[in-house]
């Protein structure tokens, strides 16, 4: 119940119950927050389902079992997202404590069942997601990729005012090789790109690139600072030179789920294909 300001995680935000907060900062875009996405199967639910039958925990059980059904539904609903109609908006908790004192399960049965809809994507994986509601308070934005149309779809209880900053002086040279740096492409041709990297960036070492290849580069001299996915709030680096290596992109399911939260009713295309985007002054 501090007077004084508060400085807290995104996730930590949506938690806030103190009444002398007035006004709330963030710093980033808080859309991946509140709009939480993760795998579940069907396999581990039924695990935890069985274990809540076992423990005679009758509510958990159903819930669990209701959970399990709608899994299975998914299973055989392609490329479209389904809604969860039986989403809770708590879980007994005396009940999940039981069970958590006795097993561990292999998910977080409280965001499981508190899920919106679920999706199965083209190699067979359940991806779900849940929303988290944001302190209805004054709040400011500070962020360069925040998207204006998502923001009015996913906040529509808060009277959106958006301030652009587009002036703004860039440090630097970004230099782009249009040509293939994709997982495939370096699997064929490691040793062609690394000799490609070193021709445009000489002397360059720091490298941002896939997981999968971060070891294979560190060996060939470059430091690599990060992943794709795990990029996040990492400025140490800031004001050195660095090669992206790779071409990434977010699972078709993604799109598709943001979509249903923003309550667009169209039939998407699942496939991939190039396109020029225009953004803040770039073009890429």
């Amino acid at each position: 119940q501090t007077n004084r300001p508060i400085f807290c995680t995104h996730k930590r935000l949506t938690l806030i119950k103190n009444p002398k907060v007035e006004r709330i900062i963030i710093d980033e875009d808080i859309v991946n927050t509140t709009v939480q996405m993760f795998t579940l199967t069907a396999t581990e639910v039924a695990t935890a389902r069985n274990r809540a039958e076992e423990y005679n925990l009758k509510n958990l059980y159903a819930q669990l079992d209701g959970l399990y059904n709608f899994l299975k539904r998914v299973e055989t609903t392609a490329a479209t997202v389904v809604p969860y109609d039986l989403g809770l908006a708590n879980v007994n908790a005396k009940e999940l404590k039981t069970l958590l004192s006795y097993y561990t399960p292999s998910f977080n049965v409280a965001d499981a069942l508190t899920i919106k809809a679920g999706i199965k994507s083209v190699d067979g994986v359940i991806t779900v997601y849940k929303t988290h509601e944001l302190p209805h308070l004054p709040i400011t934005v500070l962020s360069a990729t925040a998207n204006e149309t998502v923001y009015r779809a996913l906040f529509k209880d808060f009277d959106i005012e958006v301030t652009r900053v587009e002036d703004v002086e860039h440090n630097g040279e970004v230099i782009v090789h249009y040509g293939g740096m994709s997982r495939n492409y370096l699997n064929q041709s490691f040793d062609k790109a690394v000799a490609r990297i070193r021709e445009e960036a000489p002397g360059v070492t720091n490298m941002v690139t896939f997981k999968s290849f971060s070891s294979k580069f560190n060996k060939e001299g470059f430091n690599v600072i990060c992943n794709y996915g795990a990029s996040t709030g990492i400025d140490a680096y800031g004001g050195q030179d660095l090669v992206v290596v790779g071409t990434p992109h977010v699972n078709a399911v993604v799109y598709m789920i943001y979509a249903h939260v923003c309550g667009i009713d169209k039939a998407i295309v699942m496939d991939l294909e190039f396109v020029n985007v225009r953004r803040n002054g770039f073009e890429f």
